[in-house]
């Protein structure tokens, strides 16, 4: 399995956890996730409220609730791969959520992950 394809499992977890509203994962799906998949849910899971704020902080009068699903979900992986994952440049990160906001987003979803991981990463 690709790293692509690896975040993409994440981000899919994620977005499910948000339209559920429940920020837990079963043992049986964390069963069927790798090394790196692991460690991506646990620190967000353990950090989601850190996450979330440091999301908050580069919004320009946004609320978390006006960004899409599949977008936040981007975006939570992306910041949770750059405050939490030493082995991830911020480049990457960013460079992998705007390509999945490619795939999974809206025409505006890339410029805007893009925009604000750049904020983020500052």
């Amino acid at each position: 399995m690709s790293r692509r394809q690896e975040r993409i499992r994440v981000m899919e977890l994620f977005y499910q956890m948000d339209m559920l509203d429940e920020f837990v994962i079963s043992s049986e799906t964390k069963e069927t996730l790798n090394e790196y998949q692991k460690s991506v849910v646990d620190a967000f899971l353990t950090n989601r409220e850190a996450i979330n704020q440091s999301i908050v902080d580069v919004l320009r009068d946004w609320t978390l609730d006006r960004i899409g699903k599949t977008d936040l979900a981007c975006i939570r992986l992306a910041v949770t791969e750059i405050k939490y994952l030493d082995d991830v440049p911020f480049k990457v990160a960013i460079n992998e959520a705007v390509e999945l906001a490619k795939v999974y987003g809206d025409d505006d979803s890339p410029k805007f992950i893009n925009g604000l991981l750049k904020s983020f990463a500052e």
